[in-house]
């Protein structure tokens, strides 16, 4: 996840607190569209195109922004996560059944990453530039595969367990309560990833 990504789905959720506590909610939700608009446009210009993962958040913050200024209840805005926990669980859940773990398709991705400049890093740990870097060995072993298996099966776990826990929040927690809960998937994301990493 990069640092556009975490601004893009940060910022109007801040801004949304803020303003919240200073004028209301519905002026916290207006603020938080603003905001989503501002940033699509500038990442828009800065890059060519939004990201369309970024383009879905930002789409969920207006419609149920939207939503929750006509019912005058800001409980509809705040199910932006629980939404996106369903929809990340139902991602993992069809690759796990239908195709293969979600997280094994990334693995292309990381090879390019890793073979960036391999020569370079090749040369620096004394490595001949036939053989493969100690990177790529890792990606390729038959270890690092069925760790991603597993993590992408509890992937689908994880963000079930905590859409329920946001529609709770979102029902029956006070906005600062809800956001700090909202916070908690990254904590347990590296909670799982060392408990695999250990487990190997």
């Amino acid at each position: 996840m990069n640092a556009s990504h975490l601004i893009m789905e940060f910022l109007p959720l801040i801004i949304y607190i803020g303003v919240d506590a200073w004028k209301g909610f519905r002026a916290g939700i207006i603020a938080a569209m603003i905001c989503t608009i501002i940033m699509a446009v500038y990442h828009y210009l800065m890059f060519g195109q939004i990201d369309k993962f970024l383009l879905g958040e930002g789409l969920m913050i207006l419609v149920l922004g939207t939503i929750s200024l006509k019912m005058n209840n800001d409980r509809y805005f705040k199910f932006q996560p629980p939404v996106l926990a369903a929809v990340f669980s139902a991602v993992f859940a069809w690759f796990q059944v239908f195709d293969q773990p979600l997280m094994l398709h990334f693995i292309p991705q990381m090879e390019k990453i890793f073979q960036t400049n391999s020569a370079d890093l090749n040369a620096r740990a004394g490595i001949e530039p036939h053989e493969e870097s100690p990177a790529l060995q890792m990606l390729h072993s038959e270890e690092f595969r069925l760790t991603l298996s597993r993590l992408s099966g509890q992937m689908i776990w994880l963000f079930a367990a905590h859409g329920i826990l946001m529609a709770y929040a979102a029902l029956r927690l006070r906005t600062a309560a809800w956001f700090a809960w909202r916070l908690a998937i990254y904590p347990a994301l590296f909670v799982v990833v060392i408990i695999n990493q250990i487990l190997v």
